[in-house]
């Protein structure tokens, strides 16, 4: 699937990505036309990235950490987390 098709059912990690963009978001008083406009993406595909129908690619979300202002690691706190995951 490409970061272009809508997925019926969002995966946790797609609905905690969306959910943090949402709350970084709004926390910087930003409506999604604006954060879209600045990240060079249209206001509709965003607000499916924020309701988990969308995937991003690392350069988009790179655009939007820059925009909203935070480091990507901020993006990516309060995911589920991930079964069986061992230390390297």
């Amino acid at each position: 699937m490409s970061d272009d098709e809508i997925e019926a059912t969002p995966s946790p990690a797609r609905i905690a990505l969306g959910g943090r963009l949402q709350e970084i978001r709004l926390a910087r008083g930003m409506t999604q036309t604006a954060v879209a406009r600045q990240a060079g993406m249209s206001r509709s595909f965003y607000a499916q990235v924020e309701h988990a129908h969308q995937n991003l690619t690392v350069e988009r979300a790179y655009a939007l950490a820059h925009v909203l202002g935070v480091e990507m690691a901020e993006l990516f706190t309060g995911f589920p987390p991930v079964p069986h995951a061992r230390p390297y």
